[in-house]
């Protein structure tokens, strides 16, 4: 069972919060919400993010990226870190103005744009809550990269698209 809980939209992001139990309707609650919510025709092109409100759970996970890399939509999905869903969307929107206004990283970032750099962080997993450790969005990202090769090459594709 999907229960959309809440949506917001921050600038070129649309966040949608839900909660996901998997039962027998849940695959195709969730491919119709999919197709028919979150990729309605004013969200055809920008990306969007899928919250899930509820603890971390890896079946959960897997669950709802397969469906969204079926989709083919350009979609993250990340987990409350505990938040209340205000908290957390104030979070979110926080994080993505800070990436669009403030953040500079080194060299071979630079050509990536802003919204593309923010997304890929939105859909790294783990990275909002290693944030919260870290403190600067550069500090934990420039970590975040060179801890994960696969992270750097996806980055570094992105920089090439944009050339």
């Amino acid at each position: 069972m999907i229960q959309l809980i809440s949506t917001s939209t921050q600038t070129w992001l649309s966040i949608y919060v839900i909660t996901l139990t998997l039962d027998q309707h849940a695959s195709t609650e969730l491919t119709d919400m999919l197709a028919h919510v979150i990729t309605a025709p004013r969200h055809h092109h920008s990306p969007s993010l899928l919250v899930l409100a509820q603890p971390y759970a890896r079946d959960v996970f897997e669950f709802v990226q397969c469906h969204v890399l079926r989709s083919g939509k350009t979609i993250a999905v990340l987990f409350m870190n505990g938040e209340s869903v205000s908290g957390q969307l104030s979070a979110i929107e926080r994080f993505v103005r800070d990436v669009e206004e403030r953040v500079t990283l080194d060299v071979g970032f630079a050509e990536v744009p802003k919204e593309r750099l923010a997304f890929l962080m939105l859909n790294v997993p783990g990275f909002m809550r290693y944030l919260e450790e870290c403190g600067s969005i550069e500090d934990a990202f420039e970590r975040f990269v060179l801890l994960n090769n696969s992270i750097k090459k996806i980055v570094l594709q992105l920089a090439r698209l944009n050339e």
